[in-house]
């Protein structure tokens, strides 16, 4: 939802459809693009306005990335919080293009 002038909400807008699992957590990265975790299965996406959705990272086995929730950038290091094994992964996008 676009946030007017005024402070106040504008009209819903549908930005990504496809994310078929279980979304939880939403980051825009610096270039703008839009990740989105997903708590099963363990997956993270990325949606850019030029090229649709995409899956960046997918962990079968729920090791590194467990179950992850809440997402955050730090620069161009995506942290994710893994409710799974409870930690905390750090994960390097410059080799991600």
């Amino acid at each position: 939802m676009p946030i007017r002038a005024d402070g106040t909400a504008g009209s819903r807008q549908l930005v990504v459809e496809g994310v078929n699992n279980v979304p939880d957590g939403v980051a825009f990265a610096p270039d703008g693009s839009l990740f989105i975790s997903c708590y099963e299965p363990s997956r993270i996406y990325r949606w850019r306005k030029d090229s649709g959705l995409e899956v960046v990272i997918e962990d079968p086995a729920a090791t590194t990335l467990a179950h992850p929730t809440n997402i955050a950038f730090k620069g161009d290091k995506l942290y994710t919080a893994n409710l799974g094994r409870w930690h905390i992964t750090e994960i390097d996008l410059t080799a991600i293009s």
